[in-house]
């Protein structure tokens, strides 16, 4: 029974990691397809800018040329044709300085919407492998098993003995008639037996009770039973500290539920204010797995996005920038917020790692969770190979042009 129930976790466990590379590596193709197109928008706002630096240079160096020949008008007392020639030219310079400056700031300002946008998309449709790695942590409830008492050698035949003791004396003893109660509520009507928190105690003072009633001519299943006890709080414990992660996973869960949330409202009303289908998003970008859809949607949507700001641009409003701005600010957030989430993730496949490692030269638990670390390990590998916290949060950092 141990060595089947060992290796069925251990299969689990290998075919999550499986499972999660496989989605993770389409995760890290989208996530390039991602860089490619943002590169594309750096590099084309480069090019913009640099075209519209290099002519207002020229004009400024007109200027100076044209500022010196003022001067040199009015000492030398020139007519007033050349100096209303002069000063006409200056006005047409200081508008064209002016006109460049607008359109530097306009393709830094345009990029960075674009980069928004992408950024927005991007995140939602990785949310959905990271969704499917958190299903995946299902296969961890098998860890779970470690605390199964009844799984361990010769605890469900020495349980019989223990149980039998219980039930003949709980009239005498009323710890036992409590005891019996805790048993039965743990599971061990069913056959398994998980004991942790307030529960162990009692349990272990049975146990101590059991043994003292053992006289010398049981010498064998006293020394049985004080095997047990130990297996019995190595086993709570295991359940204890693996608790404490499982507790966090439900909030892990519980804040990228939250976070799809969010995603989804802000992808909504993007759509929705660039005028584009949900349902053509949704078959070309989010659920597609080829990589040409999903590069071509990203183009596509590049161009919509400058279309709808040279559109406002031309409403002459005063408002948009200041409305766009907002929505730059809280694309940033939830990119830090997702990359936090990351964070979460990978401390908490630590913190598995911890909770295992403290338990392999063990004698009775070791053989269990050494195979049990590496499967893990090898996860934990896996997901933070495709989705790097550190990356995500740096990238929000810089991922807008200052202007």
């Amino acid at each position: 029974m141990f060595k089947f129930l060992k290796i069925i976790i251990f299969l689990i466990l290998v075919d999550s990691v499986a499972f999660c590379q496989q989605n993770n590596s389409e995760a890290q193709q989208f996530s390039n397809i991602k860089k490619t197109i943002l590169q594309n928008i750096d590099q084309q706002s480069k090019s913009t800018a640099t075209q519209n630096t290099t002519k207002l240079k020229t004009v400024e160096s007109r200027l100076n040329k044209n500022k010196t020949s003022v001067s040199k008008n009015n000492a030398s007392s020139s007519t007033n044709n050349s100096n209303l020639s002069e000063m006409s030219e200056r006005v047409e310079l200081l508008e064209l300085r002016h006109k460049l400056l607008e359109e530097i700031e306009w393709s830094t300002f345009e990029a960075n919407v674009q980069t928004a946008v992408i950024n927005l998309f991007a995140m939602d449709k990785q949310l959905k492998p990271l969704q499917l790695f958190d299903q995946t942590r299902i296969a961890f409830t098998q860890i779970g098993e470690l605390s199964n008492l009844m799984d361990y050698p010769g605890y469900k035949e020495w349980f019989q003995y223990f149980s039998q003791y219980v039930s003949s004396n709980k009239n005498k003893e009323s710890i036992l008639g409590i005891v019996q109660t805790i048993l039965n509520s743990a599971g061990a009507a069913s056959g398994k037996l998980s004991l942790a928190g307030p529960m162990v105690q009692p349990v272990l003072s049975a146990i101590g009770m059991f043994i003292g009633s053992l006289g010398s001519g049981k010498a064998e299943l006293k020394k049985k039973s004080e095997e047990m006890f130990l297996i019995t709080t190595k086993a709570a414990q295991i359940r204890y500290d693996l608790q404490g992660v499982e507790a966090e996973w439900k909030s892990i869960s519980e804040e990228m539920q939250l976070q799809k949330t969010i995603f989804t409202q802000n992808v909504d009303y993007v759509l929705q204010t660039l005028k584009l289908d949900k349902n053509d998003y949704l078959s070309r970008f989010y659920k597609s797995n080829d990589p040409t859809k999903v590069m071509n949607y990203y183009e596509s949507v590049k161009t919509t996005t400058s279309q709808y700001l040279k559109n406002i641009k031309e409403t002459g409003s005063h408002e948009w920038k200041n409305q766009i701005g907002y929505q730059l600010d809280e694309v940033q957030d939830l990119k830090i917020s997702f990359g936090t989430l990351l964070h979460r993730i990978s401390e908490n496949l630590e913190k598995y790692e911890e909770v295992l490692k403290k338990y392999n030269n063990d004698p009775q638990l070791g053989i269990k969770t050494v195979n049990l670390n590496k499967s893990i390990q090898d996860l934990k590998n896996s997901f933070e190979s495709n989705f790097s916290a550190s990356e995500y949060i740096n990238e929000a950092r810089r991922m807008y042009k200052i202007y």
